[in-house]
């Protein structure tokens, strides 16, 4: 436990456990809980990667409109989408914050002054929007009107790997504290330290440094009063959301790495880790694990075929009667590199359904190359290599919806039950023309689906009102 101290000392961080800081705590509770549509990158609380609405069916007929930004198609990245209780939805790009209607009018935009970098979605709670910019700075602007709230420095910089910022009962998290990587055996930066702070005003609460360090950071709150997450390794930390005390952490794989993030649902926390040097053909290239929320104690853990560096989703898929968890991955980034989506029974781990996805078809992601001269004119993030798919989600009808790095919307719906997706049937698909970041997940509202491509917001309607 550290001693008390303002977040611009966070460079000290590395001898620290958790520090927590005497503050007095106010929750405030209105629309955060229950009443946004798909208010985080990964959806509600209590139903995270999950839809209680209907998804479109059929991509090509259900497609609504699209949107980019005005000035030119790869004037900015899109990292996450998040929808409010009217179906506004919540556009985080690098560049920009964006506010649309939804039928695609632009109701405000926000640009960070001084101008930085944002690399992870955004949150919604209270009529605020919650995100980090790399500059170590944290955000609320307001839903309504765009006008900035607050914002605080609370470190010297954040890394450029694209997670979630999240947002529960008066508190906002996220991954702080870019450093040295190199004494992992990865080289380059990577975020060492999780840092919590009071929604309303931004003032710090508590900050902890895991034993390895966070990428592609994703916190998830149980709604018990606790928050959990991984490390690169797929280690979980679960802490007392208030004060950041250590419950207990298990798990993980030493010596390995991945660009995936943890779920929970019902009681369980379900954790990825990757071998991405893994042969093509090996059945262990990553693990995943369910493990009991309240002690950690491990149910079952499971080789996955591919490196399962996405985030998972668990829901009842089309022609399956019980909860599964499915697990998109892949070698992104890598010419004629396979990707493949996996599911797995939530209560035993037995792998029930398999989608081979397509290869990596060009030396480069889609739409990674043909914008990068726009991008680098406009401040935008030149390039990218982003995950295999998008973050997936699960509709009330359990279809599955997932963006892929060749720049095609999936939705899969196993309908005769037989293991596979395959026929004009189980299968829709809808060519964007750009890759998907991990942190972009559809986002679901009654009658709508959004989902942002690395340079597009795409809007498809559906049936359910």
């Amino acid at each position: 436990m550290l001693a008390e101290k303002s977040f611009t000392d966070c460079d000290s961080c590395d001898d620290l456990g958790v520090q927590l800081l005497q503050t007095r705590f106010e929750t405030k509770s209105n629309l955060s809980k229950s009443a946004y549509s798909w208010p985080s990158g990964r959806g509600r609380v209590g139903q995270y990667g999950t839809s209680r609405f209907v998804g479109p069916k059929n991509l090509t007929a259900d497609f609504a409109w699209s949107w980019h930004h005005p000035e030119g198609k790869y004037h900015t990245l899109p990292y996450g989408t998040a929808m409010d209780h009217v179906n506004n939805i919540y556009l985080t790009t690098d560049t920009s914050m964006w506010k649309l209607s939804p039928s695609g009018e632009v109701i405000w935009n926000f640009t960070p002054n001084p101008r930085a970098t944002i690399f992870s979605a955004s949150s919604l709670l209270d009529g605020r929007v919650h995100f980090t910019t790399l500059d170590g700075r944290m955000w609320a602007v307001s839903m309504e009107t765009g006008k900035e709230l607050w914002s605080k420095k609370i470190c010297k910089e954040i890394n450029q790997d694209n997670g979630f910022v999240s947002a529960h009962d008066g508190v906002v998290i996220a991954a702080t504290d870019a450093s040295d990587a190199t004494a992992t055996g990865r080289p380059g930066l990577a975020n060492k330290v999780v840092r919590a702070v009071k929604a309303e005003d931004g003032s710090p609460l508590w900050a902890f440094k895991p034993e390895m360090p966070i990428w592609n950071f994703l916190a998830l709150f149980p709604d018990d009063g606790t928050v959990l997450y991984q490390d690169w390794e797929g280690k979980a930390y679960r802490h007392h959301l208030r004060n950041g005390s250590l419950i207990w952490s298990a798990g993980g794989h030493p010596g390995t790495w991945t660009d995936g993030s943890p779920l929970v649902a019902d009681g369980v926390a379900y954790l990825v880790s990757a071998n991405v040097s893994a042969p093509k053909d090996s059945p262990e290239a990553g693990h995943l694990a369910a493990r009991r929320i309240s002690d950690g104690s491990l149910l079952w853990e499971v080789g996955v075929p591919m490196p399962p560096n996405n985030a998972p989703s668990i829901g009842r898929l089309a022609g399956h009667g019980g909860l599964l968890v499915m697990q998109p991955g892949g070698w992104q980034g890598e010419f004629l590199g396979p990707t493949g989506i996996f599911g797995f029974d939530a209560h035993t781990g037995k792998q029930k359904l398999h989608f081979r996805g397509p290869a990596q078809s060009g030396p480069m992601q889609a739409g990674a190359l043909e914008g990068w001269n726009e991008r680098t004119r406009a401040g935008a993030s030149p390039s990218y290599i982003t995950n295999p798919w998008s973050a997936p989600s699960i509709d009330k009808d359990g279809t599955l919806y997932v963006g892929h790095e060749n720049g095609i919307i999936y939705a899969l719906r196993d309908t005769n039950g037989d293991g596979k997706f395959d026929g004009a049937t189980e299968v829709s698909t809808f060519q964007t023309g750009a890759a998907f970041v991990g942190s972009s997940s559809p986002a679901h509202g009654p009658g709508m689906m959004a989902i942002a491509s690395c340079d597009t917001l795409f809007v498809f309607k559906t049936t359910d009102n």
